[in-house]
């Protein structure tokens, strides 16, 4: 990781087709100009250079110019620099140029400024084939006849640049900050920048100044969801905008404090000439909601601009008009309560409290927790309620903001009455402390609630969460034996939020024990009924149901998908601020990119987990992700950082038992001492086995299979294939026995198998150690078919480097391998004796067995050998102690 923090020159991303087009029509002569269009700041100039540079390196000689205002008064004044001394007529510039015996170039920026002299002389020359031409153009600039001419002539092609997608953004991102850029900052700059480069570009030169934009050891974060524009950026905007009138003026203001609104609502008081020019100047945008038409502003860094340029009084005069407005409208639809609450609040810093406990209720029902919280907090003390205090606690509590969700939580036991609401207080509070790791606090609060509890349906519901923390708590056949009858439908169940919680869990658990179709279709069904409940009340979010069923569906081997499906809920999760949430959404799908050996994206999604998991408290998922980013790192061959992340890792029982244990076992194979890291993952998986885990313990088996146990664990995985019959439980079995036999028959069909799910990792092992024995067998083409299957699978592996992917290990003994590993570290043979508590002459002797069996002479050769790329990516040896 070589992270920056300060910005070079932004690399020319989501452009490399553009670039390519013209060094093809170049080469061919086919096109006599490229005019660039776009509106500001989307890479015009930079394409157009990166153009010309190219061109000049193929020996054309490139002159550039830019057009301004300014110059556009004066005939050629803009081309001077780039035009013959003895600027004659028109005819002569153009004989003079036809003349001279240099491929000419010319370069010049904003043609909209030209004069109309210049904009005849580049037609000519680009007509009569004299000069090529590299321009660019707003947009949104208007077009008058000689510009329309040079355009739309037959010789010119036009490029139009429009915005990055969020995958070209995520590649800028971390090509100019030297690092990886963590899901949620690359979203909310994204989200911020439009994709727009310059814009970008300003915005992450603002974060790294005020230290909003952190390198947390693994990935850029942000400490905040929104950055502020740098006051460059502020002045670029200030000036797109201020070819506005007073009254559009007004509207943008209104549109930065308010909007997005209703078109119908600005109709009565908005002369439509006006909303038709803000239209094609393209500071608005319409986009459609709920069948019904909005207007909002064409860029959220617009908002932010306009907003701190809006006195306060102002901001109140333009808040309260247009609750009058929102009033006289007579609006019936359903967010007109929380507009006017939150209009309200900002205009006069208060509200009534029965509209801001309706307008509460909305924002919760869209996943709004920031503004529940806010809504809220202006709620005077006295007039707070059993009612206001739980959702005011449940916000807080999906915000990760427990202590606070505790103390709103326990007012509102204490407020209400036995019931409906008493009881889902009651559990709130409780996921809230077990979220926190704090399940001591969570179960006296469950016991201490019992005795107030008498109605069976109440009961019933009180089983369900007892059932939820069994599992979360690592107990998984426990707790389904409690959330057995758990209504079907969440229709039918007097409690949502519990209802919801049971079908997660449960659905956990099913995976966990070794049930993953059973939790698919149980997902799948509870997330078909979720969405079908108008009022979802206080529930998690529906996309948990999709995590869920990405756990699922990597666990039966379906990886490709199960990724997909995570991404989804991620992303969804994501854009409602969902902390705890998307934590657990990382830390399941970076399990699904583990499995696929997607290792270095599975490492950036687990250190987003680490980063926010700490950052909301969130004990239970801090320790999945602190094992698996070690892990990941280790696997990669960064054995420091992976030892720096295993310094906060604390063991538990929990969901997938033992897992975390993967980050101490790699750590150990990165340092060469393998026969250490199968006694690690050895215990591990007895673990998770204690547990009733089998969907944990058959990944952690499956691992000391790949370390040189095979013999050891592959009758336990035979059993668990036969026991889950998912296709991935069956292509582990097949791996162990392929290693425990040496068969590179059995080996390859292993490796076929695994390549078919998606386990890329795991496939290019089985077919390097196929590779292996069939050339100790003489069989040279099996060999190299093997290999080749191997080299394609690697591909796909992003840089691991594990002791599976090393061409020779298979000719060797475990002890040979283990100080076989030890000594392409870099550790001297004195070492290594002390290590394994073995005579430096038994060490050395061993080491020329291995020489002996590897064909190789020396420590360097022998590394060579073991390296899984040799010829195909180049030699990785293990990095030294």
């Amino acid at each position: 990781m070589n992270p920056t923090t300060s910005l070079a020159p932004w690399p020319l991303v989501g452009r490399e087709k553009e670039l390519e087009s013209f060094r093809d029509a170049l080469r061919k002569r086919r096109n006599y100009a490229f005019v660039v269009e776009g509106p500001a700041g989307v890479g015009k100039s930079r394409l157009a250079d990166a153009c010309r540079h190219h061109a000049e390196q193929s020996g054309w000689s490139g002159r550039r110019a830019t057009a301004t205002e300014a110059a556009s008064f004066l005939p050629l004044g803009a081309l001077a620099a780039v035009l013959p001394t003895a600027v004659g007529d028109l005819d002569q510039i153009m004989d003079t140029l036809a003349a001279g015996h240099e491929r000419l170039l010319l370069h010049v920026d904003d043609l909209h400024h030209l004069d109309h002299t210049s904009l005849v002389l580049l037609t000519r020359l680009v007509d009569q084939e004299i000069a090529h031409l590299i321009g660019t153009v707003r947009d949104e600039a208007p077009f008058n006849a000689p510009l329309a001419a040079l355009v739309g002539h037959p010789s010119t092609a036009c490029i139009s640049l429009a915005a990055l997608s969020a995958a070209e953004t995520l590649d800028l991102l971390g090509q100019g900050l030297g690092a990886p850029v963590s899901r949620s900052a690359h979203r909310s700059l994204h989200a911020s920048s439009g994709g727009n480069p310059l814009y970008l570009r300003e915005l992450v030169r603002a974060a790294l100044s005020d230290q909003t934009l952190i390198f947390d050891r693994e990935v850029w974060t942000l400490a905040t969801q929104r950055v502020s524009p740098t006051p460059r950026l502020s002045d670029t905007i200030t000036q797109r905008l201020a070819v506005t009138d007073p009254q559009e003026q007004e509207v943008l203001q209104l549109l930065a404090l308010c909007g997005p609104l209703p078109y119908q609502s600005l109709v009565p008081w908005v002369e439509a000439r006006t909303l038709t020019r803000l239209d094609l100047t393209g500071l608005v945008q319409t986009t459609l909601r709920s069948g019904e038409r909005e207007l909002g502003l064409a860029h959220p860094l617009y908002g932010d601009v306009l907003r701190s340029q809006i006195p306060p009084l102002r901001q109140r005069s333009l808040y309260l008009a247009q609750i009058r407005r929102l009033e006289d409208s007579a609006d019936t639809s359903g967010l007109a309560p929380l507009r006017r609450a939150s209009w309200q609040l900002a205009a006069t810093g208060t509200a009534d409290p029965d509209l801001l406990l309706h307008a509460a209720e909305l924002a919760r029902a869209a996943h709004d927790y920031s503004e529940v919280t806010r809504l809220l907090a202006a709620v005077p003390a006295t007039d707070h309620s059993a009612r206001t205090r739980l959702l005011q606690g449940e916000a807080h509590w999906q915000l990760g903001q427990w202590r606070e969700a505790e103390t709103s939580l326990a007012a509102s036991q204490r407020l209400s009455a036995p019931g409906d609401e008493h009881l889902t207080s009651v559990l709130t509070r409780v996921w809230n402390l077990a979220s926190a790791g704090q399940l001591t606090s969570a179960l006296n609060v469950v016991e201490t609630a019992r005795p107030e509890v008498r109605e069976e349906r109440y009961r019933r519901v009180l089983r369900v969460n007892d059932g939820v923390l069994r599992v979360f708590a690592g107990e998984p056949s426990a707790g389904l034996a409690l959330l057995r009858d758990l209504e079907p439908d969440a229709s039918t169940a007097p409690d949502l939020g519990t209802w919801v919680q049971g079908a997660l869990f449960r659905s956990e658990a099913l995976v966990l024990i070794g049930e993953p179709l059973r939790a698919s279709a149980l997902s799948s069904e509870a997330y078909r009924s979720h969405l079908q409940v108008a009022d979802r009340g206080l529930a998690p979010h529906p996309a948990n149901h999709r995590m869920v069923l990405g756990f699922a569906m990597a666990e039966q081997g379906e990886l490709a998908e199960a990724a997909r499906l995570g991404e989804s809920a991620f992303d969804e999760m994501a854009a409602y601020d969902v902390p705890p949430s998307r934590i657990w959404a990382a830390v399941h799908l970076g399990r699904a990119y583990w499995l696929a050996g997607r290792v270095a994206t599975a490492r950036q999604l687990y250190a987003e987990a680490v980063f926010l998991a700490r950052k909301y408290h969130q004990v239970q998922p801090l320790r999945l992700a602190i094992g698996y980013l070690a892990a990941c790192a280790a696997v990669l061959g960064d054995a420091e950082a992976a030892e720096e992340t295993l310094k906060s890792l604390r063991s538990a029982k929990g969901l997938m038992t033992g897992e975390e244990q993967l980050g101490p076992a790699w750590l150990l194979v990165a340092r060469g001492r393998t026969a250490q890291a199968q006694e690690v993952l050895g215990e591990a998986a007895a673990s998770a086995r204690a547990c009733g885990q089998q969907a944990s313990e058959g990944l952690l088996l499956t691992d000391v299979a790949r370390l040189g146990g095979a013999s050891d664990v592959r009758e336990r995985l035979e059993f668990l294939a036969d026991l889950l019959g998912t296709p991935l439980s069956r292509a582990r079995a097949q791996l162990a026995e392929g290693l425990a036999e040496r068969s590179p028959e059995r080996l390859g069909r292993a490796a076929e198998a695994l390549g078919r799910l998606g386990a890329y990792l795991l496939a290019a092992e089985a077919a390097f150690q196929s590779a292996a024995h069939y050339r100790g067998e003489g069989r040279a083409a099996s060999a190299k078919e093997a290999a080749e299957r191997a080299a394609a699978f690697v591909t796909h592996v992003q840089g691991a480097r594990t002791p599976g992917l090393m061409g020779a290990s298979q000719t060797l003994t475990p002890r040979e391998w283990e100080i076989a590993l030890l000594a392409v570290s870099g550790h001297t043979s004195r070492r290594i004796a002390d290590l394994l508590g073995l005579s430096v002459r038994t060490v050395d002797n061993h080491l020329q067995h291995i020489y002996t069996k590897t064909g190789t002479s020396s420590r360097i050769q022998l590394a060579e050998a073991l390296d899984p790329a040799a010829g195909t990516a180049g030699t990785r040896g293990f990095p030294h102690d």
